[in-house]
């Protein structure tokens, strides 16, 4: 319990509480051994004296209690000079600057001190405070950690801190007549350096792990018809990794919070009525859910449908006088047997298929539209409500991507069907303002190929989504981004305007484009790179997105699609990171013998010196999807370069979002002439560049990119160390046992097969060539990955072992193909580090401390 007293094996200890949010090892992991340095830790700010009487002492029992208590909220503590706090007993109190000596009370009372701590490197430190005639507890970055007695009159704190900025705080409970020598010491040990830390009292300070896993989040961003108000539905961690997840509804023009899900309960599926008045939204109970109805004019609350089991999604007809739900099927009772009757079904969790149900308002009646075994997933109710489009993906194992695209036509008064479209290569549809048309998305390959500009024989990669216009009265198509390079994302067609929008992928950036017929596409201006999600309005020219850049964090914008004006709406996450430095990031193309541009872009560290060299990590995929230029993300750029390291980001030919003609490279292509850019690029940036260490470069990806790591460490030695998590070693176990390895392949690998493309499924698999790896190679993968199955890389483990290879293999318990639980993702983020700090940096105590060779037995 914080606070107490405890007795451990004769010693006395004293709880208390140590501010860090990054993964601590265990406090005895790096012992300090032979000689080392000390130094005295300042300057630090103070706040207080914070009065308490003798009562609120009682109530607690004793001053360890006390002081222990939280008073503050340790992980809100962002104090710098001149701020105040409410204490509650007087006027506010601010922080200032500390100096020795003025501590002394007439009556009891709480100090907070802080500092910021700067580490070079990863260190194994003791924080001593001598001569302690008083209770307190301290804090490093919002979590605690025990002291313990290192001489008669001192304590001492074990901590390990990863390279970065790290908060130190003390607070400490003084009374009458004890006059606190507060004398905070460091020491280390030799092995550290002399100077591996620095302390100051300015706010500023580097990017974090809580910066990438505590940021809020938006999962959906929608607009009321009539532009005025918009759902935001997010979530976050809280501070005990507990996830927070609640919807928003806030004024378009205002930004201001017209209604929040807080306190309604378990509120998802919001959707909009179709005369803006209000919303439906789905509440859940335990058993079974609710579809609500909420009014914005007097926040009236009434139940439309009540008690459905089971209940997913909701859409409501722009004509209100209907609505459809879709319903998840019951869960296959356990069994000890399966019986696989189509390739998805072999899936290690199969998907759970939904009935879609209609409901009329005025009359209260429910009828079944779909069943379970149909695979309907989505509604699509045209505008003037007399028709339905159905959509659905079925399996076609006689034809690529071996599952097939349905659209089907409903009349919810009749049921009666008609289907539309049938398609392999189409993604979704949705319905032209007049219901006469649709506006379809789908590969260059739909429609008989109508979106294909290659020639030569070439096959498209279908990844790169095309724009149809259909029109349904001729069942006939037209490809309308033929010639337009980035790859369409999704579309929406307003009411009002001869225009449709566009969400796209536009080489690295995800962009906001307008199409009109007479004038094509048009790309709009934006503040940062990369738009997450939007919300189109049907009858206002506005739009609202969730959007961030390479150093922007995540914000939400709002889009004046007339004016093309954008503008800041809600900053989410401004607490978060407040005072937070990034490093600059610059554009850092390679232009290939042959003329193709390899585009890069390198991230500096926050306090970069010139006049010295640095570790380079570079980082890729490779794959059909680029990484694009938003912040943080799973694999965080600026974090890494935040541990001391520039980091290179390349993008092979093979991604969309650069034309056909570049995006057709990756198909059948497997690592071949992604490898060679990436090689030859890395090349280029070290002739070029003064700061790049050649001799400590490292390189990782993930999935694909976890291939093209593999493919890499066996076609070169230009990379000190890599890392490869949910890697492909095999093409073949990948394409039969992986749930998405078919369908992958069905583009990427376009008719090759294991057995009519030995050059590509033996040939190009790293497993195949495991002899020509001598790089050191870390393989990260989730115990439960579904998509890459783990098997990839236990084969690519056992060959390099017995091959007597630098290899190392680490798991995570539950984990799939991302690693999203948050205690497993930290220590995750910090085992990549710590890999690379070994290999390239020459620094292996943080690698020694999570992962220790076992003492072999006697």
């Amino acid at each position: 319990m914080r606070g107490s007293i405890r007795c451990h094996g004769g010693k006395m200890k004293r709880v208390v509480t140590l501010l860090i949010a990054v993964v601590l090892f265990s406090a005895n992991a790096v012992l300090l051994r032979g000689a080392g340095f000390k130094q005295e830790l300042s300057p630090w700010l103070v706040l207080g004296p914070l009065p308490v009487s003798e009562t609120e002492v009682r109530n607690h029992g004793t001053d360890e209690a006390l002081a222990g208590f939280p008073h503050l909220d340790a992980s809100r503590i962002h104090p710098r000079v001149g701020e105040t706090v409410d204490w509650g007993t007087g006027p506010q109190v601010q922080w200032r600057e500390y100096r020795k000596g003025n501590l002394a009370v007439s009556a009891p009372a709480i100090y907070y001190l802080a500092t910021w701590v700067d580490a070079d490197r990863w260190l194994a430190a003791r924080l001593l405070l001598d001569r302690v005639d008083y209770a307190f507890t301290v804090y490093l970055d919002g979590k605690p950690q025990e002291t313990f007695r290192v001489h008669a009159d001192t304590w001492g704190v074990d901590m390990q801190l990863p390279a970065g900025c790290h908060q130190l705080v003390v607070k400490l409970l003084v009374r009458p007549k004890r006059i606190p020598r507060f004398l905070p010491h460091l020491e280390w040990s030799e092995e550290f350096g002399k100077m591996p830390l620095r302390a100051s009292v300015e706010p500023g300070r580097n990017m974090d792990i809580k910066h990438v896993i505590y940021a809020a989040e938006a999962v959906n961003v929608s607009m009321a018809p009539d532009g005025r108000h918009v759902a935001v539905s997010l979530r976050r961690l809280d501070s005990k990794d507990m996830r927070r997840s609640w919807t928003e509804v806030l004024g378009v023009d205002s930004g201001r919070v017209v209604w929040t899900s807080e306190g309604v309960g378990n509120v998802t599926g919001i959707t909009w009525l179709p005369d803006s008045s209000g919303f439906a939204f789905i509440r859940k109970h335990k058993e079974s859910a609710d579809i609500m109805v909420h009014r914005l004019r007097d926040h009236s609350l009434r139940t439309v449908c009540a008690g459905i089991a089971r209940l997913k999604e909701v859409w409501w007809s722009p004509d209100n006088r209907y609505l459809v739900y879709a319903v998840e099927e019951l869960p296959s009772p356990d069994s000890e047997w399966k019986y696989i009757r189509e390739i998805a079904d072999r899936a290690a969790s199969s998907p759970r298929h939904v009935g879609l149900f209609v409901h009329f308002l005025s009359g209260s009646v429910t009828r079944c539209l779909t069943r379970p075994e149909e695979r309907f997933h989505q509604a699509r109710i045209s505008p003037d409500g007399k028709r339905i489009l159905l959509e659905r993906k079925v399996p076609d194992p006689a034809r690529r991507p071996y599952e097939r695209y349905e659209g089907v036509i409903v009349d919810p008064a009749t049921m009666e069907r008609d289907i539309l479209l049938a398609d392999p290569w189409i993604n979704e549809a949705s319905w032209a303002p007049d219901s006469s048309r649709l506006l379809v998305i789908g590969g260059a390959s739909a429609f008989g190929g109508k979106g294909n500009v290659l020639s030569g024989g070439s096959i498209p990669n279908d990844f790169d989504g095309q724009a149809y216009l259909f029109d349904i009265a001729g069942r006939s198509a037209a490809a309308i981004s033929r010639t337009f390079s980035p790859s369409i994302s999704s579309g929406f067609w307003p009411a009002q305007e001869d225009c449709i929008y566009f969400h796209v992928v536009d080489g690295a950036k995800e962009s906001l484009s307008i199409w009109r017929k007479d004038r094509g596409f048009e790309i709009l201006d934006f503040p940062v790179d990369v738009v997450h999600r939007v919300g189109w309005s049907v009858r206002r020219s506005v739009a609202v997105a969730w959007a961030s850049g390479v150093t922007t964090p995540h914000r939400l914008y709002r889009v004046d699609l007339k004016r093309r004006r954008v503008g800041l709406l809600r900053d989410f996450n401004a607490d978060l990171f407040r005072d937070i430095r990034f490093g600059k990031v610059e554009d850092r193309d390679y232009r290939t013998p042959e003329g193709r541009v390899v585009p890069g872009r390198l991230y500096y560290p926050p306090q970069f010196n010139p006049n010295r060299k640095y570790p380079l990590i570079v980082y890729y995929y490779g794959g059909t999807s680029p990484v694009t230029r938003d912040f943080a993300g799973r694999y965080p750029k600026n974090w890494y370069a935040a541990q001391g390291y520039m980091v290179y980001v390349l993008q092979p030919t093979g991604t969309v979002g650069y034309g056909q003609g570049a995006s057709a490279v990756h198909v059948n292509d497997w690592g071949k002439q992604s490898a060679a850019e990436v090689i030859a690029a890395v090349d280029a940036l070290v002739e070029s560049h003064p700061n790049v260490d050649p001799d400590r470069i490292g390189g990782m990806g993930a999935s694909y990119g976890g291939f093209l790591t593999q493919y890499l460490a066996t076609v070169t030695q230009r990379f000190s160390a890599l890392i490869s998590h949910a890697g492909i070693a095999s093409l073949a176990s990948y394409w039969g046992v992986g749930d998405w390895g078919v369908l992958y392949s069905g583009v990427a690998s376009a008719d090759s097969f294991p057995w009519n493309r030995k050059s590509l499924y033996v040939e190009q698999s790293p497993l195949f060539m495991a002899d020509r790896i001598h790089t050191p190679l870390l393989l990260l993968h989730g115990e439960r990955d579904n998509n890459v199955p783990p098997g990839e890389s236990y084969q690519m483990f056992a060959a390099l072992k017995l091959l007597d290879r630098e290899v190392a293999l680490v798991t995570f318990k539950d984990q799939q193909h991302f690693i999203l639980d948050p205690p497993q993702r930290r220590r995750w983020m910090r085992t990549i580090i710590a890999w690379f700090d070994h290999w390239l940096k020459g620094e292996p105590q943080a690698w020694d401390g999570m992962y220790p060779e076992k003492q072999a037995k006697n």
